[in-house]
């Protein structure tokens, strides 16, 4: 019984530390100035909301380095339909004093994962006795396997009616309406429309899938394997 508890706590070891790398992936791209800077030039965001592409970006860098904690406040000014004046709203800084803190709670979920997971495949390694790459490899198809389940739905999801999805993920993560922005009046719900969270979850998804697929790949070859020379041993002790 104990053995089989282990057993289904190392798939789920697993799953979770696929969970905690995408958050990396996450980080990754929601910080990377450069996907910014690519994503403004094609859809044309600059000329949009009647700023040069310079003030954009060092709007951009202001709020990314407010989420990364390098700066306490998003005070930055620019040059708006000919207007100098404050970048960011109140209620835009009220929200995204509750994306930082979304960001510091996934960031103790990855260091808790960290942690706990391997003394989780400790116990696993020390249930078995033999065939222990075997082991692993089935706990970690077990663990890919939920992901890719959810990550399939989310997919599916949001190929039918991404408005849907991503409203539902604030429903989830915030607590309150201040993610709800007035486009009349927000300058940040006009730097990323629908299009560039579209590409945003993309990317993150097909970058975390590549990460996964490559350690799956190899747990699946290394089971094929062992059956393979399984049936060969049987073959001969046949012989």
């Amino acid at each position: 019984m104990l053995k089989k508890v282990i057993s289904v706590l190392c798939a789920f070891a697993f799953f979770f530390l696929i969970i905690a790398a995408m958050y990396t992936v996450v980080r990754g791209v929601g910080l990377n100035t450069g996907f910014y800077n690519k994503e403004y030039a094609e859809l044309n965001t600059a000329a949009d909301l009647g700023m040069s592409h310079e003030d954009l970006m060092n709007a951009t860098e202001t709020l990314i380095d407010y989420i990364k904690g390098d700066r306490d406040n998003m005070d930055v000014t620019a040059t708006i339909n000919g207007v100098q004046r404050e970048v960011f709203n109140d209620r835009e800084k009220a929200h995204m004093v509750d994306v930082v803190a979304l960001f510091n709670g996934w960031n103790t979920y990855k260091i808790i994962c960290l942690i706990a997971c391997p003394f989780i495949f400790a116990a696993g390694f020390f249930s078995v006795s033999e065939n222990r790459t075997r082991y692993f490899a089935k706990r970690y198809i077990a663990g890919a396997a939920m992901f890719f389940v959810i990550l399939i739905a989310a997919g599916i999801w949001a190929a039918i009616d991404f408005n849907s999805l991503w409203t539902h993920f604030h429903l989830l993560f915030f607590h309150n309406d201040l993610w709800l922005l007035d486009p009349n009046t927000s300058v940040m719900i006009n730097m990323f429309p629908e299009k560039f969270f579209n590409d945003m979850v993309t990317r993150i998804i097909v970058l975390t899938a590549a990460a996964v697929l490559i350690p799956l790949a190899a747990s699946i070859v290394c089971l094929a394997r062992k059956k393979k020379e399984n049936n060969t041993n049987e073959l001969e002790v046949r012989s």
